[in-house]
Parts: structure tokens; C-alpha cells; sequence
């Protein structure tokens, strides 16, 4: 599955300012009746885009941590660095960054899990407070099938 960083603008008639949302998902599904508030990583205030003026959206870093709590764990990716590590952390590292950085940034950790006897420890997930959604790197973006994941449960509607 793709990943996309896509820009909506939407005018409010009172305020006549135009406020841009950055979402996971597609345009077309934005189009086809628009997103689910948990699927709008931020709003841009920014008019060149830029993360200076990126207000993150609550929802959609609470839906970003579930699926690493939830999902990280099944990972064949983390599960074998798990058994490397053996006792220690599996940190969750942000995918956004150019090929051949050497060193992962603060605002690029998304989280971390405790490791023991080289298993991943589910309820030993801490979230990260300095990661960054949006950077000059782009939207977040999450290792291996985390990603598609996150990407399919941000479409969900949960309006019931």
C-alpha cells in the first residue's frame, strides 16, 4: 500500500481563512465525502507548508500509538530484532528519513518497547513525547506492515 502526503484546503465562510489538513490517506477518499477526524494528522498554518506551522491533531497520534502498542509486536521485523537485542529496548523508529542517515534523530522516535529474553514486551510501550508528526522530512511514517495498517484504520469510519 501506498503512502501518501496530501494536502486539502477547505474555506471557512465565517473566518475566510483557508486551513490545510495533511492525511495518510488519499485524495480520492477525501473527495469521496471526506476523512474521519482520527485520519487528519495536523493542519498546516503554514502557507508554504512548512512544519514551523503544523498543529498535530490529538486523534491521530492517539490511533498512531494503538497501532504500534497493538501491532508492533506480531511484527516479524521487530520480533527478530528483538531476539538480536535479548534484554534491553526496540525502538520504533520513524521511516521518513533519507536512506543513509546514521543517526535517528529524537523527533524520528516514535516510541520504544521493553525487550526481555528476546521478546517484545506489549504492555512495555512508551511513546516517545519529542517525536514529530510532520517534519521537513514529511509525514510520519511507520516501519514494515505498521504503516498499511495505520493507513487502514484511518479510513475507517467510526461514527456510529
Amino acid at each position: 500500500m501506498g503512502f501518501w502526503k496530501t494536502l486539502f484546503g477547505k474555506k471557512s465562510k465565517e473566518q475566510r481563512v483557508t486551513s490545510r489538513v495533511i492525511s495518510v490517506l488519499p485524495p480520492e477518499r477525501f473527495l469521496a465525502g471526506g476523512l474521519p477526524l482520527h485520519a487528519i494528522a495536523g493542519t498546516l498554518h503554514d502557507p508554504h507548508g512548512g512544519p514551523d506551522g503544523f498543529e498535530v491533531n490529538p486523534a491521530f497520534v492517539a490511533l498512531l500509538h494503538q497501532v504500534v502498542r497493538e501491532c508492533a509486536p506480531a511484527d516479524p521485523g521487530a520480533q527478530a530484532e528483538a531476539q538480536r537485542i535479548g534484554k534491553g529496548w526496540l525502538y520504533i523508529s520513524d521511516q521518513r528519513l533519507p536512506p543513509g542517515e546514521e543517526r535517528v534523530p529524537p523527533e524520528d522516535i516514535i516510541g520504544y518497547f521493553t525487550v526481555e529474553s528476546g521478546r517484545i514486551t506489549p504492555e512495555g510501550y512508551t511513546p516517545n513525547e519529542k517525536h514529530r508528526v510532520f517534519t521537513h522530512h514529511g509525514l510520519v511514517r511507520l516501519p514494515g506492515m505498521l504503516q498499511e495498517i495505520l493507513v487502514t484504520r484511518a479510513a475507517e469510519d467510526t461514527r456510529e
